[in-house]
């Protein structure tokens, strides 16, 4: 025993501080077990409740926590601190990084039950799963048209609605579809290259 020693044998991982006893250590311990599950509490008592108090002084978008809000602000401000090793390409979520690597890797880590079948995205997994079943959840109340997903089921209603959410930040001229928008921006390119010709 090293009761009355100076010796302190016995150290927190979580912040360094150093006991003579491992009881003591076990004690000191609790304290940052206390605090985790604190933080826990009031994250489960957030979503129950719906509180949002972090606010993105940009757009004003809330947040239940810190940690989002400052993933959030990535948009704002273009931060992208995550790189590919393989190709460089940065990221602004360490998720989109981790996605994107299995394009390297090869890696399919989501499996169908069904078929076996293997997608790198668990959304990916959740897109295959009614090919399964048949269901097409999305019905067209205007035509009868039926969809398995919801985006290819809005891309439709804006056939009927004749919405152009996508706009060009050269003219102004607007479009249904973001691929009509990209093949739009092209006309634009080739036209600034040939009047620099």
């Amino acid at each position: 025993m090293k009761i009355h020693t100076d010796e302190k044998p016995f150290r927190c991982k979580e912040c360094g501080r150093a006991f003579s006893q491992s009881a003591s250590l076990t004690t000191h311990y609790r304290i940052h077990t206390a605090f985790s599950q604190n933080i826990s509490l009031i994250q489960h008592l957030r979503t129950r409740s719906g509180e949002k108090p972090f606010t993105c002084n940009e757009c004003g978008k809330t947040f239940r926590q810190i940690r989002h809000l400052s993933e959030h602000i990535r948009i704002h401000t273009g931060e992208k601190p995550y790189a590919c090793s393989a190709c460089c390409k940065t990221f602004s979520h360490r998720a989109y990084l981790t996605n994107h690597q299995r394009i390297h890797t090869g890696e399919r880590p989501y499996k169908c039950k069904e078929c076996g079948k293997p997608f790198r995205q668990r959304i990916h997994l959740s897109n295959h799963k009614p090919v399964h079943t048949g269901v097409k959840a999305y019905e067209c109340n205007r035509c009868g048209k039926a969809y398995r997903h919801d985006s290819p089921f809005k891309k439709h209603q804006r056939h009927h609605s004749g919405e152009k959410p996508y706009e060009c930040n050269e003219c102004g001229k607007s479009f249904s579809y973001n691929s009509t928008l990209s093949q739009h921006y092209e006309m634009h390119k080739r036209n600034a290259y040939q009047n620099n010709v």
